[in-house]
């Protein structure tokens, strides 16, 4: 971090910070470190120290996007000033882990990959528990979605969904999950 900080430190006025900060913007945030970069760094698991989750979940916040299958938006749920129950938020595995596990016999390492996970109220998630994607996204569009397409595409685009998600196989869903984020993240940083 100081050498990223040294990089300013000839800065004479705000013009002069903002020019080299444009520069430092122009030679590494490239084609390469959105399509390539950013997605490679969602193949890690998902701790909250992973920058890009976090930019990932913040995107969400700043699009204004709602949970999941909720009419509730994504800041609500993080708002401190805004009383809530304890458990009203929680982790979601897209596709669950005990399905993956059962399966697959995939490891903690395969599943817990940032792009298999999202935010759902904790009714929802135990509603859909260890449910495949296509049993419980399929009673969901019909008890929740019936008659509202717009809306459900517009939820999935706004968590990266591929519209197909819930049939995918994991691995191919993951890539493109990855991908999806990363023009997220991409979109709301040039928005900025």
């Amino acid at each position: 971090m100081d050498s990223d900080l040294n990089y300013f430190k000839n800065a004479k006025d705000k013009a002069d910070f903002i020019k080299l900060l444009n520069a430092a913007i122009e030679s590494e945030l490239t084609n390469d470190f959105w399509d390539i970069t950013v997605p490679n760094k969602l193949l890690v698991s998902s701790s909250k120290k992973n920058a890009i989750r976090n930019a990932f979940f913040a995107s969400l916040i700043r699009n204004g996007a709602n949970v999941l299958f909720s009419d509730r938006k994504v800041g609500d749920l993080f708002d401190p000033a805004l009383k809530k129950r304890k458990k009203d938020l929680e982790k979601h595995h897209i596709f669950p882990r005990n399905y993956l596990i059962q399966k697959f016999s995939l490891d903690r390492r395969q599943i817990n990959q940032v792009a298999n996970f999202t935010y759902l109220e904790f009714e929802d998630n135990i509603d859909i528990s260890d449910s495949p994607p296509d049993e419980y996204f399929g009673d969901i569009k019909q008890q929740q979605y019936a008659n509202k397409d717009a809306a459900l595409a517009k939820l999935l685009t706004d968590h990266c969904l591929p519209e197909n998600f819930s049939t995918m196989n994991y691995d191919d869903f993951l890539k493109e999950r990855r991908k999806l984020m990363a023009k997220t993240v991409k979109g709301v940083f040039e928005s900025l």
